[in-house]
């Protein structure tokens, strides 16, 4: 066969003659197919996830005000812990995801907030309870943006947009269905139930994403020892794109590798409406749900 009719024939990012893959060009061309919507729908779940914790708390803040009998102004600290949290979680998700790759932090992180959220049904104490919230806000933290990344990364690029808006919108999702589902608890149950779901729920998630969430490939292409594992998603996307002594190449991995800070990617162009959005949003909720009581 020619060698313009091997060039005709390859897939897009794919130079036969010198057995490379550029990993990001190959996965901008593809149609829409499963591997694609199952990441999609996995991140999706990831942040009704998260909505669902952020709202469900302010429910919970009336119960505590009662049941404690504390006053408004000493809420004022579990609230700003979480916060915080959720900020350090965000600026910290970035750097942890180049070292330990998106899938282990986005798994980790949902587990760490479940974990936390469950543990946060029995605090003895408001103190206790803001290290709690302190430590959840680091799982919500984290797992949004790279959620949000790692939907980018699988995404065709002309259905990018639309892949990494509608992922977000499982936030206000979560935080909808949230209202309705903590009313009904904390009317039958208490408000600690509250916190018992909002905990087991994202901790069998977990279990979930561990046996079906790919990784990053661009985190993989930085990485020769995990070639068989990238070759092995990107076979699955289209069989026989990559063999065993396939090289690949990413140009997301080149900027990686380029120094620029990572965590930046956060509070970017691209990213930082998102990044302020979901930081003030929860701040006004909060405060309001607060300052009504």
């Amino acid at each position: 066969m020619s060698n313009v009719a091997v060039a005709a024939v390859a897939p897009i990012g794919k130079d036969w003659q010198a057995n490379t893959l550029d990993v990001h060009k190959f996965l901008s061309h593809r149609h829409v197919g499963a591997t694609q919507w199952q990441v999609g729908i996995l991140a999706f779940i990831v942040l009704i996830l998260d909505g669902f914790d952020v709202v469900s708390f302010g429910f919970i803040i009336p119960a505590l005000l009662e049941s404690w009998q504390v006053s408004r102004e000493a809420m004022g600290p579990v609230l700003v812990s979480g916060l915080v949290g959720l900020a350090i979680g965000a600026f910290s998700g970035g750097p942890l995801a180049d070292i330990f790759g998106r899938r282990k932090v986005i798994i980790g992180s949902v587990l760490l907030f479940g974990i936390m959220s469950l543990i946060s049904a029995f605090s003895p104490n408001l103190t206790v309870l803001v290290i709690l919230r302190f430590l959840t806000g680091l799982g919500l933290g984290a797992s949004q943006p790279n959620t949000g990344t790692l939907v980018s990364e699988y995404a065709p690029a002309r259905h990018r947009s639309i892949f990494v808006t509608l992922t977000y919108c499982g936030f206000t999702v979560g935080a909808a269905a949230g209202g309705f589902l903590s009313a009904a608890l904390l009317a039958n149950y208490g408000w600690e139930s509250i916190l018992i779901v909002g905990g087991i729920v994202p901790m069998l998630f977990a279990g979930i994403c561990y046996f079906l969430l790919p990784e990053s490939p661009s985190y993989l292409a930085l990485h020769p020892a995990r070639r068989a594992r990238l070759a092995a998603i990107l076979n699955k996307i289209e069989p026989g794109v990559a063999d065993k002594d396939t090289q690949f190449i990413s140009a997301e991995a080149t900027h990686h590798q380029s120094g620029k800070a990572p965590f930046l990617q956060i509070l970017s162009k691209t990213h930082l409406p998102v990044t302020l959005m979901l930081w003030l949003g929860t701040l006004q909720y909060d405060a309001d749900r607060l300052s009504d009581e």
